[in-house]
């Protein structure tokens, strides 16, 4: 009951996150967001270099080009019905209404332009990895022997530190997804302190493993 209690509340705010994507996705300009990106690579570089940036975004293009280069290319008509009858519909609704028709191309552009946003992030984070890779396994295996040598004599492990250290990990790998899609700008720095605290916790989580008695 208790555990249902505390998941309830984590699960109301991806939804209310993911509901504040899409609002955010529905009213935000793509000239906004074209602003906000460039800052956002602008810190990149000057936190990790030219180079990395040129790496990321060379990752971040081949992704975009397999994920929305169709969707680039085509018309918003293209997005309409196959059948002849209810495209015919559409279109008769498009030109009746042309606000609504130029609204959907804006949210277009700017869904495309979100979709590169997110996929570097999401690059960001594959070239971080081999970096943290080294700093995960030295958390696991310090955190191993430390349990290992609680269990040769009377040292305590402790369930509470146990259960919130792994639940500090769930909630950094649930932020960390969230803020691949947050549509404002973020410290590059915050993924890998994310990184840090991530292994901290797999540390703290294994050394207090209970023991078998």
């Amino acid at each position: 009951m208790a555990s249902s209690e505390r998941e309830w509340p984590l699960g109301v705010a991806i939804l209310l996150v993911c509901l504040l994507f899409f609002l955010s996705l529905a009213t935000i300009s793509k000239e906004t967001v074209r602003k906000s990106s460039a800052v956002e690579g602008q810190w990149i570089e000057e936190q990790f270099g030219h180079s990395t940036l040129t790496r990321i975004n060379a990752i971040a293009d081949g992704w975009y080009l397999k994920s929305f280069d169709r969707l680039d290319k085509n018309s918003l008509r293209d997005w309409m019905s196959e059948d002849p009858a209810q495209r015919k519909r559409e279109e008769r609704l498009a030109e009746q209404n042309n606000v609504v028709l130029t609204w959907a191309k804006e949210r277009k552009l700017t869904l495309l332009e979100l979709g590169f946003w997110v996929l570097r992030r999401i690059a960001l984070f594959k070239v971080l990895i081999p970096l943290w890779l080294p700093l995960g396994l030295l958390a696991v295996f310090h955190g191993w022997n430390e349990r290992a040598i609680k269990q040769t004599d009377f040292g305590y492990t402790s369930p509470v530190v146990n259960h919130w250290a792994r639940s500090g990990m769930t909630l950094i790998t649930v932020v960390t997804i969230l803020l691949f899609f947050a549509p404002v700008t973020i410290p590059p720095a915050v993924f890998p302190m994310l990184m840090a605290f991530w292994s901290v916790g797999a540390m703290l989580a294994i050394a207090n493993i209970q023991k078998r008695i």
